[in-house]
Formats: C-alpha cells, sequence, structure tokens
C-alpha cells in the first residue's frame, strides 16, 4: 500500500499520469501436492506502463558508446548524496533485504534532467545514454561496454560512500555520453537546474579492458570478454 501512495505522491508532483500496469499485492495461487495442496503467495510487487512526449521518435540515443572525442557523465538524481543499497539485486544476492532502500527524494530532478537530455539529444550533443537501474552504477556501465564490445575506464570521486554503495546501490541516475567540446557547457546547465553532474571517464575503442577506481584508487581491472563470459 505504501508503494502505491508513495507513486501516486510521485506522478502528481510530476504531472504525469499512467495508462495501465498491474499489482499482485494479494496474488496467491494453491499448488496441487501428492499430500494434498499449498497456498503460494505472490510478493507484493507493482507494475506500471508510463509514457513521455519527445519532439521527434527519431531522434534517441543508445547505451552504445560513439567514443572519440567524449566523455562519460554520471548524474545521480535521487536528491541526495545518498547511495541506498536495500533491495537491491546485490542485497538480495546474499540473502539479504537491508535497512534502506532507494529513493525519489526530489521528484522534479528527475523531469528537469529528462528535459534537458532530450534537448542535448536533438542537437546531437549526448551521444549515448543508459539508466541506472538493477544491479546499480556497476551494472549500468557494464552494459554499456557491451553494447559497444567496447572498454571502459572510469573513476568516480565521493567522499561520503563505501565503494560497495556507489557501485551497487540502484539509486535513480543516468549515465550520458557527451561530446567533449560541450562539456563545460553540459556541466553548467546540470548545475542551474539543481543536479551535481560528474564525468566519470570514458569508452576505449578497440580494447577489451574494463577499469574502474574510485577516488584515484582502482578497484575493479578485468578483461571485458571474461566478464561477458560469466554473466552472459
Amino acid at each position: 500500500m505504501e508503494t502505491c501512495q508513495a507513486m501516486c505522491r510521485v506522478m502528481n508532483e510530476l504531472h504525469i499520469g499512467i495508462d495501465g500496469g498491474k499489482d499482485s499485492l494479494s496474488m496467491a495461487a494453491k499448488v496441487k501436492l501428492t499430500n494434498g495442496h499449498e497456498v503460494v503467495k505472490s510478493p507484493g510487487t507493482l507494475v506500471i506502463s508510463a509514457y513521455a512526449h519527445v519532439p521527434d521518435i527519431r531522434l534517441k540515443v543508445t547505451p552504445e558508446l560513439k567514443i572519440d572525442n567524449c566523455k562519460l557523465i554520471l548524474i545521480p538524481l535521487s536528491g541526495n548524496e545518498r547511495y541506498r543499497v536495500g533491495a537491491s539485486a546485490l542485497a538480495q544476492v546474499f540473502g539479504q533485504v537491508g535497512d534502506e532502500s532507494p529513493d525519489l527524494d526530489r521528484p522534479e530532478l528527475l523531469r528537469d534532467c529528462f528535459n534537458l537530455v532530450q534537448l542535448y539529444i536533438k542537437s546531437g550533443i549526448c551521444t549515448a545514454g543508459h539508466d541506472i537501474s538493477d544491479g546499480g552504477l556497476i551494472t549500468c556501465l557494464l552494459e554499456m561496454a557491451f553494447a559497444t564490445n567496447c572498454g571502459i575506464e572510469v573513476n568516480i570521486i565521493s567522499k561520503t560512500n563505501t565503494n560497495i554503495e556507489l557501485l551497487f546501490a540502484e539509486e535513480c541516475g543516468v549515465i550520458i555520453e557527451i561530446q567533449e567540446s560541450f562539456l563545460s557547457r553540459v556541466l553548467t546547465d546540470f548545475k542551474t537546474i539543481g543536479i551535481e553532474p560528474q564525468v566519470i571517464g570514458n569508452g576505449l575503442e578497440s580494447q577489451d579492458l574494463i577499469v574502474i577506481n574510485i577516488n584515484n584508487q582502482t578497484v575493479l581491472k578485468v578483461n571485458k570478454t571474461f566478464l561477458q563470459s560469466i554473466i552472459l
């Protein structure tokens, strides 16, 4: 119930609506067993379908990096500098739930970011992009590398969060690739709307290396093809 209420509150703040969805807040199924029946209850979930107006559907970007003269920018949208790992894929792997899950503390940042990125896509400034969702930041970066069949080298700066939080928290955010010549303008534009972007690195053309640094310290350096072999 709290999930539904939170969703309605965010939609009101963003002035958006949904035209479809499905909940399983109380669904159960009876399973026949050799010695009788068992009732299996569905986990509480809520799935919605939402749409957003864009000026031209032909103007779009994908996670595939263009690399040449481009930089990757991390855009956090939760509204604070916290990286909460509760209810994350990482927590699930360890059979845990966690203490606090990600939240959209300032929904207007999502709206303003969307509008700004649409302008960058239209003008060709933004050349690629991907959302941070299941699996967190590290999954987002790897999916971009896999889609492009290239390497990636990034350095993420944070004074308040642990490496685990930075890489695996599923806080709302995106990573976009920007033409380097427009970098200063893009950073200023985001700060104007209350978002603190961070230039984190770039793709590595014709290289098979994933390098992830946090606060200038390497935490992961591995061949992309090795990761693909154990993930895909």
